[in-house]
């Protein structure tokens, strides 16, 4: 009988030790402020439990056309009144609650994140998330949110949880908005030729893509492309892109400028030319404004010109010549470097026809001289016999 009473004192003590155990983790539990599972006891549910769910009110996206990528998801979670609403005695909230996660599924994508929420607190929660760089087209979302709701009846202060969740409704959305053009070439600078490569990037899918030139008419490409025959002075590139989605289209305005060094064509010395006399004319063309020109002789100093000149080589052989020019900008052009060569002066061979052109020459100033000497020989005659009659 005494060892039945020892067994039973003890079971009550073990009971209370428990008891103590358990009033000390709830203890705990009411001391934190965020939500810790660690400190919840997970017991069946009462029929008292509350069944309340938060409220999810989206406020962006709306059921819209957006004409930007970028469309932040903004929402708001209310609590139900009666987590926070009735008071037991000694100061126990019968019903608390905490939202611990939201969820929203984005074209069948769900993403998920904490919350910082706490028991005692019944103020709604103002959540704003960045859902990226949306793709044009149609959108469908929806937020759920997931917490837990505690029961705090008076026997032992017990807490029993249940696992709530709210919905938002389906928010379906569409973007529309213009291509993002990136221009990489032409940059703001200085360019020295008339060919400028035109280099951008596209961040979608586009049905069209063009450029236009100091607002002239639109040029149609597929990519990359390079413009040519820039005259000197600034410009102005406007790039175009066209989405699918509609006839909204982006643009982007990339200024420059060509400055292209004097061109200078060569008309003599002709190249590869053979040349037997000393003066060799220099003709050249400049197809711009100049404040200087000159050229080169087989590699020596410059030779300052005002226009077309002349060589005078004493020296037999094989010459370059290379001519320069500078315009109003300081910019300076050259020509090619033209090969050519002067052989010394030699006397001409003489050839049959040319032979028989001097004899016929030669016969007909006998002829002339043997006229002119018959005619003065009768005038001298005729002079005479006058001058008799006369005596």
């Amino acid at each position: 009988m005494l060892q039945e009473r020892e067994r039973k004192a003890a079971l009550v003590i073990v009971v209370v030790l428990l008891q103590a155990l358990l009033g000390a983790s709830i203890f705990l539990a009411e001391g934190q402020t965020k939500f810790d599972p660690a400190f919840v006891l997970r017991a069946p549910a009462p029929d008292s439990v509350n069944d309340e769910v938060p409220l999810v009110t989206v406020l962006s996206p709306v059921s819209q056309v957006y004409s930007s990528h970028n469309v932040a998801l903004i929402f708001v979670v209310t609590k139900p009144v009666s987590w926070n609403n009735e008071v037991l005695p000694g100061n126990i909230t019968k019903y608390e609650g905490i939202i611990t996660n939201v969820e929203y599924t984005l074209d069948g994508l769900t993403t998920s994140q904490p919350v910082e929420d706490f028991w005692n607190s019944n103020l709604p929660l103002n959540l704003t998330v960045d859902l990226g760089n949306l793709a044009n087209g149609r959108h469908i979302l929806m937020v759920r949110t997931l917490g837990w709701c505690l029961y705090a009846p008076l026997v032992y202060r017990d807490r029993y949880a249940n696992f709530v969740e709210g919905f938002s409704g389906e928010v379906v959305f569409v973007i529309d908005a213009p291509a993002k053009i990136n221009v990489l070439l032409p940059i703001e600078t200085l360019y020295r030729t008339n060919s400028v490569p035109l280099n951008f990037t596209v961040d979608e899918g586009v049905s069209w893509m063009g450029y236009s030139l100091d607002g002239e008419e639109n040029v149609t490409v597929f990519g990359n492309t390079t413009i040519e025959g820039l005259v000197d002075g600034s410009h102005v590139v406007q790039v175009f892109a066209h989405v699918p989605t509609g006839s909204i289209s982006g643009s982007v305005t990339a200024k420059f400028v060509v400055q292209m060094p004097p061109k200078i064509v060569v008309v003599s010395p002709g190249i590869n030319r053979d040349y037997n006399f000393t003066q060799i004319p220099i003709i050249f063309t400049v197809n711009k404004q100049t404040t200087w020109m000159g050229y080169s002789l087989d590699g020596q100093a410059n030779v300052t010109v005002n226009g077309n000149s002349s060589l005078f080589i004493r020296s037999d052989g094989n010459h370059v010549i290379k001519l320069y020019a500078r315009d109003v900008f300081g910019n300076q052009g050259s020509s090619e470097m033209v090969a050519f060569a002067k052989f010394p002066e030699v006397a001409p061979i003489p050839t049959r026809s040319g032979m028989l052109q001097a004899r016929s020459s030669y016969w007909i100033l006998i002829g002339l001289v043997s006229f002119v000497g018959l005619f003065v020989g009768v005038a001298v005659v005729k002079w005479k016999r006058r001058k008799s009659a006369f005596g």
